[in-house]
């Protein structure tokens, strides 16, 4: 629909995959440093592009994160 070729496409996703395992990696580890309550993980299900990403994201933070980034994430596609 673009005309984009298929190593602009090829680069695409793997840069949407990179940046996703980055933020579920990484979420858990910022939450405590930037102060973010842990009951707002709206941030997560509008980030990660997969419900199962927002899952891995948002179960080591807390039950309620979990639920509500999946809500978000899954209310958003």
């Amino acid at each position: 629909m673009i005309g984009a070729d298929s190593d602009d496409i090829a680069s695409s996703i793997a840069f949407t995959a990179i940046l996703g395992v980055v933020v579920v990696l990484g979420l858990p580890l910022f939450i405590p440093l930037l102060s973010l309550p842990k009951r707002n993980m709206a941030c997560c299900g509008l980030t990660v592009y997969a419900v199962p990403q927002v899952l891995a994201a948002t179960v080591p933070i807390s039950a309620v994160s979990a639920q509500l980034g999946t809500l978000v994430s899954w209310c958003a596609c």
